[in-house]
């Protein structure tokens, strides 16, 4: 799981502008565990979700996945899990088969695909939330999956911030190491500017002069 997430991690440091971060982001999760990966836009209010979720990025895992996707004329996002996950920072975790401690029940069950829903929240405004959605077979859901997916929300998270950042003249890279350690995930980062300054996440300069290294 760490080199996958490592692997993760270097190729959102590679991309060119925010724009194609959502969807290289669902790509690559899709790809690596034969997944529904997605990433949904809700409006929030005081009552929850005022307006039908808006998918702005979603990929499948396989040929199979996608051949077996268009036969059908809508995809299925379950409206509890993204409610549930637009009111917490923490991951929540849905499945169809036997439910476990604090897991949410899926409605559509299938006994013989079981399938466990992840979803948390990556981003968002006062008026709308940004939701990773990732929909994969039990069989391959490795143990460490919850953690996982915590840390995936975060490097998605600090890279949107890195490419919004890169736009702003004066200010050349971001370092991103993401790792998951015995208190569970987090995200080491250094913005350098092209003197060596280092920043915080809000632009602030904390060192001119100093060199970030890796």
């Amino acid at each position: 799981m760490v080199a996958n997430l490592n692997a993760f991690s270097a190729a959102l440091l590679k991309l060119d502008g925010p724009d194609q971060l959502y969807s290289q982001a669902c790509r690559r999760l899709a790809a690596m565990f034969h997944a529904l990966a997605a990433v949904v836009r809700l409006s929030v209010g005081s009552q929850g979700m005022t307006q039908s979720p808006e998918i702005v990025a979603c990929h499948f895992g396989t040929a199979e996945d996608r051949t077996a996707l268009q036969a059908k004329s809508v995809i299925h996002l379950s409206r509890r899990v993204l409610e549930a996950a637009s009111s917490t920072d923490t991951p929540v975790k849905a499945t169809n088969a036997s439910s476990g401690p604090g897991n949410m029940l899926l409605t559509v069950s299938d006994t013989h695909r079981p399938h466990v829903v992840f979803a948390v929240r990556i981003s968002g405004t006062d008026e709308t939330t940004d939701i990773l959605y990732l929909d994969v077979e039990q069989s391959y859901s490795p143990s460490g999956m919850f953690d996982f997916i915590e840390a995936i929300a975060r490097q998605i998270n600090f890279a949107q911030k890195n490419l919004l950042l890169a736009e702003v003249p004066g200010v050349e890279n971001r370092v991103g190491l993401a790792r998951i350690g015995d208190d569970g995930p987090a995200i080491d980062t250094t913005l350098v500017d092209r003197e060596g300054s280092v920043y915080t996440d809000d632009g602030t300069v904390l060192d001119a002069g100093a060199e970030g290294q890796i």
